[in-house]
This record gives C-alpha cells, sequence and structure tokens, in this order.
C-alpha cells in the first residue's frame, strides 16, 4: 500500500480442542410489570360489581309515590336507595309515613317485589276547618252550625269540614240571625263578624176554636191544634187557617202587634144524614164510645166509628162518613155468638170425620133410677156425637193410650170405642176438643185437675145423664122392649160368642163380636144414634149421688139438670159387651165410678146456644 507501512502481526498457533454443546438452562418466568396486576384486580372487583347489582335489581323494586296533594312528604322506615326520585326497596311488606299540612298525616304498607317499577297513590284527608263567631254589640249566647248545637259565641269552634254551612246566633233580646259561611278547612280559622238588630215585644197570638182541637196553619206551616198561644213578628201580616174534620175551614188574615191579642173561631160543621137499621132490633149502638139512642142522625162529614152490640152476639164496628147531599143507611146486621162458634166447630168437626146430631128437647120426663123417679124438663138445644170416641180419635190427643186386650181379644183397634179411661180423663179430651175448635171449654181445670164447669159454656162435655135418659126413653123395660131376647142385630152385648170370658150371657143371641165391636157396626137408633146403648157403656157428666132412699114428698122438677160442681164418683150409663143379666141391661139401671174400666167409654155432647 502506498505510503503505509505494513505491520506484521505476530500469532501463536491456534490450538483445537473438542467440541461441547453448551448447557441450556431452564428459563425462568418473568414477572409481570406492576401496573399490569393493579389492572387485573379492578376488572375482577368490577365483575363482582356488576352481579351484586343484577342480583340486587332482580330482589328489589323501584317505587315512586303520586300524592294529594302533591306537596306531601313520604318518610320510609325501611333501608332504601332514591334513584331519580323513586325508592329501590327489596322485596318484601314495607311502611311509609305521608304528611302535609292542613291534612291528616297517614301511615301506609305497601309490597315490594317485581319486574317492573311501581307507582303507590296515596291520598291525605284534609284537617277540619275552625269557626269564631263575635257580634256586634258584643254579647253572649248561642252559635249553631248547620241547626246543630255548636258552642258559644268567641270560642273557637272545632271540627268543620271545608265548605258551606249555615250559621245560626241566637241572644235574647235580638233578633235571630243566620246565614251561610264559607268554611276553607286544611285546620285553618275563619271568623265572621255579625251585627245584631233588637227586637222590639213579640206578638202572642192566642187562638182557639169550637170545637176544639182545630189543626192551625199560619201561613201555610202548621203550628199545632187549638187552643194554643203562638210567638209571632209583629207588624207583619200572616193568614191563620182552622181545619177541622166534617167543618168548613176557617182562613183570615191578622195584622200582628206587639204584646197579647186573641183570635176565636166558631167553625160551621159540614152534616149529613144517617140512618141506623141494627139487627137485633135492641142492639146498643155507640158512635165515637157514646150510647146513641136515635136512628136517625145528622152527623158532621168526617169518619166516625159506630159499635153494634147485643148480648148473645158478636159485636161489630163499623166505619161511616156522612156526605151532606146523600143520605146514608146503615144496616147493621149481628150474628150470634153460637152460629159463629158453630162455624169454627162444624169445620174442626169435619176435618176429623165426626158426626154431630142436633136436638130441640122442650117437653118433661121421667128420669128413672131403681128406687126413684126425678121429673125432669130439657129446654136447652144440645148436640151429641152419632158414635162413641174411638181409640183412633182419643190417640190424636194422647199418642200413648192403649186400650188393651181381654184373653187376648185386642181392645185397641183404631175404629174401637176407647176404653181404661178415667172420667177425668174423658172430661180433659172434651177441653181439648174445644180448644181445637176454638171455643169456650166447657170443664173448669186448675193444676190439670178437673175443678168445676161452666154451664154458660158450648164447649164439648160429656152427655149430662138427663140428655141421655131423654134420648133412650122408650118407655119398655128394655131399649128393645120388655121381653127377652133383644132382635137379632140389635147391638153388641154379652151373647154366645163372649161366653167364654164373661158370665151370664144372653141365651139365644149371638152378635157375633166377644168384646167392643168397632163403632157403628150395628144399626143406629130412631134418632140416628150407634150403640146408644151397647158396645160399650158411657161415661156421664154427672157426679153420681148416693140418695136412694125413698121420700115421701114429691121430687121437685128440675129444669136442665147437669149435677154437682164435683164429687168422687159419676155416673155411667147404659150397657157394654160384658152386660147379660136382666138387671145390667134394664134402662133404670145406673153404675158409678171414677176409675178406668175396660167396658166403659164416652161421646162428646155440647149446648147448641147459651141458656
Amino acid at each position: 500500500m502506498h505510503g503505509v507501512d505494513p505491520v506484521i502481526l505476530e500469532h501463536e498457533p491456534i490450538q483445537a480442542k473438542p467440541y461441547r454443546p453448551p448447557k441450556r438452562e431452564r428459563r425462568r418466568k418473568r414477572p409481570s410489570a406492576p401496573r399490569f396486576r393493579g389492572a387485573g384486580l379492578a376488572i375482577l372487583i368490577l365483575a363482582l360489581i356488576t352481579a351484586g347489582a343484577w342480583y340486587a335489581m332482580e330482589q328489589a323494586q323501584l317505587i315512586s309515590f303520586e300524592t294529594d296533594p302533591a306537596t306531601a312528604t313520604v318518610h320510609l322506615e325501611s333501608p332504601h336507595m332514591m334513584m331519580n326520585g323513586q325508592a329501590l326497596l327489596w322485596r318484601g311488606q314495607h311502611v311509609a309515613n305521608v304528611e302535609a299540612e292542613g291534612h291528616h298525616p297517614r301511615q301506609i304498607e305497601f309490597q315490594a317485589g317485581g319486574d317492573a317499577p311501581r307507582t303507590v297513590q296515596v291520598t291525605l284527608d284534609p284537617l277540619p276547618g275552625k269557626l269564631r263567631v263575635s257580634t256586634t254589640p258584643e254579647t253572649e249566647g248561642e252559635v249553631r252550625v248547620d241547626g246543630e248545637h255548636a258552642g258559644k259565641i268567641g270560642e273557637i269552634l272545632e271540627d268543620f269540614s271545608p265548605g258551606r254551612h249555615v250559621v245560626q246566633v241566637s241572644v235574647e233580646g235580638f233578633e235571630m240571625h243566620r246565614q251561610t259561611v264559607e268554611i276553607e278547612g286544611y285546620g285553618q280559622l275563619t271568623e265572621i263578624e255579625i251585627s245584631l238588630q233588637k227586637v222590639a215585644e213579640p206578638a202572642l197570638l192566642t187562638i182557639s176554636s169550637t170545637p176544639e182541637a182545630a189543626d192551625i196553619l199560619i201561613d201555610g206551616t202548621w203550628r199545632g191544634r187549638t187552643p194554643k198561644r203562638v210567638v209571632l213578628t209583629p207588624g207583619a201580616k200572616v193568614e191563620v187557617a182552622l181545619l177541622f174534620p166534617g167543618h168548613t175551614p176557617d182562613r183570615q188574615t191578622l195584622e200582628l202587634k206587639s204584646g197579647r191579642q186573641n183570635h176565636a173561631v166558631t167553625l160551621t160543621p159540614r152534616l149529613g144524614a144517617l140512618e141506623l137499621w141494627p139487627m137485633p132490633a135492641n142492639a146498643t149502638v155507640r158512635i165515637g164510645g157514646q150510647v146513641e139512642l136515635r136512628r136517625q142522625l145528622q152527623l158532621t162529614q168526617r169518619t166516625h166509628t159506630v159499635e153494634v152490640s147485643a148480648p148473645g152476639y158478636v159485636t161489630k164496628k163499623y166505619t161511616v162518613v156522612p156526605h151532606p147531599d146523600t143520605p146514608k143507611q146503615l144496616f147493621a146486621v149481628l150474628q150470634s155468638q153460637a152460629k159463629v162458634e158453630q162455624s169454627r166447630r162444624q169445620k174442626h168437626e169435619q176435618d176429623l170425620g165426626l158426626v154431630f146430631v142436633e136436638f130441640q128437647p122442650r117437653d118433661s120426663f121421667e128420669l128413672a133410677t131403681t128406687r126413684r123417679r126425678i121429673p125432669v124438663r130439657l129446654t136447652r138445644p144440645f148436640a151429641i156425637m152419632d158414635k162413641e170416641v174411638t181409640n183412633a180419635l182419643y190417640r190424636r190427643y194422647r199418642a200413648e193410650h192403649d186400650s188393651g186386650e181381654v184373653f187376648g181379644k185386642r181392645l185397641g183397634r183404631p175404629s174401637q170405642p176407647v176404653v181404661r179411661i178415667s172420667w177425668a180423663d174423658a172430661a180433659l179430651f172434651a177441653n181439648w176438643m174445644s180448644g181445637r175448635a176454638g171455643v169456650a171449654p166447657f170443664y173448669r181445670v186448675r193444676d190439670g185437675k178437673i175443678v168445676g164447669f161452666d154451664a154458660q159454656a158450648t164447649g164439648y162435655r160429656l152427655p149430662s145423664e138427663a140428655e141421655w135418659v131423654w134420648l133412650t126413653r122408650s118407655g119398655k123395660r128394655y131399649a128393645w122392649g120388655d121381653f127377652m131376647p133383644p132382635p137379632d142385630r140389635f147391638g153388641n152385648l154379652a151373647d154366645a160368642s163372649a161366653s167364654d170370658i164373661v158370665q151370664p150371657t144372653l141365651e139365644g143371641y149371638n152378635d157375633g163380636y166377644a168384646v167392643s165391636a168397632d163403632v157403628g157396626s150395628f144399626p143406629p137408633s130412631g134418632q140416628g144414634l150407634y150403640d146408644l146403648p151397647g158396645n160399650v157403656a158411657e161415661w156421664m157428666h154427672d157426679v153420681f149421688l148416693d140418695k136412694l132412699r125413698v121420700s115421701a114428698r114429691p121430687e121437685t122438677e128440675r129444669v136442665n139438670p147437669l149435677g154437682e160442681a164435683s164429687g168422687r164418683f159419676y155416673v155411667i150409663r147404659g150397657f157394654s159387651w160384658r152386660d147379660g143379666g136382666r138387671k145390667e141391661l134394664s134402662l133404670n139401671n145406673r153404675r158409678y165410678d171414677r176409675d178406668p174400666k175396660d167396658d166403659v167409654g164416652f161421646r162428646l155432647a155440647y149446648y147448641l146456644d147459651k141458656p
């Protein structure tokens, strides 16, 4: 090379070495930089917050409140979060207190929980208003609001609903003041001042009339009945009208003055003719409660009550209004009490399927016993059952009764005559029948016992002994004649069919019944009565008196005899399925007892009218 000296480098000789591959070390993971560690933690926290928020939203609901008034405040007692004017509340029951000035506070309960926001509406009631009334001049007196006492002048009066009210002030010596007031309410005080006007001396008007008790109308308003004193305003003109039924109204205009004044009026009657025709003619007539003997009357044109009554008849009342131009006639036809009772009784008997035969006795006869003959006269009409009382009928009164049997022969079939009852049982049954028929009972009862009878009553009873004798009298020794045996089919007696049960029996007679037969099984008597006598003997109404001594003096005639009021024993008449001897079958034979027998029954009777 030009201008440069060459340099010669000396080198040691290179020594060859054996090849060995380098030893590879395990590479360590390099740690992250600090800023990357902080970012990961933030991401994790954000994810947790987001998940919590979603969970909270699933368990809560946004609630908004709409209040009336809109200025009301809402206080929630539960934990909550406000979001854009809405409360985020957990699912469940919550309580809110709502308040507003001038209103009653209110506490409400509501439920939270749902997917969509919810609005709760709350309306508060306004507080009542207050009122104070003052007057010029200053006075003391009563304040009435809407007609009710509210307090006194000058006091603060409370509890008035918002709106219009009528205020009335009354002070002695001043005119009453009334006005309409608008009360604001909402706890506000409304004040009014009233100017009172003194009043002059009032007009005291005394109103009277002939007749009295006329209605008073002043300017069309009813003010009572005459005589009456009314207080009115002096200086005014008023129309005073007096009205009384059956009279011409009186109307007059009066100019009132201070102090006392009288107004007396005689009202002119409007009369109409009424002609009375009572039946029966001797009936008592009462008009307005007063007995009236005249039959042609002039009555005022108003409503009158006419009552017509007579002994033994049903009282009737009529309402009549006489007319001045058209005379009226009243035909008052009374119905006898006996007929009314008989009508009720007949319906009762028809319902039970019973037949009563009526009789009108008007003659005298002798009531014969084994030792006496008593003259008797019957005058009262009566009715008697055509058959004896059956087991079926008696069980309507006493369902548990059983007439029993004799040697296996039944006495208790429904259509057989009832037996094994005492006299008192029969009399009590008669009273029961009277009650069912709606007629007065014949027998007097105290503590369930017969203590007497009412001879005036037309209720059911047992036949009197005199009636039984009158019905069976024939002038013969026996009911069929003077000789034995009875004709075939005469009645049920002790015959051949009963020979293994009773003794003696009638020879040559067989009625086919060993014991009692069904009622009505044999032909009736000429009066239409069955089994009289025969089948079973029968209780009579009369008390049995043991007076069999023959008297030298003749017996006094007895009219419609019923015997003593009470006694120990009672008469039994007639014969039964047990009787076959001549003495027992005699029409004059009579027995007595009081206790139940298996061959003694009864039938009912009653009077058709009062004596």
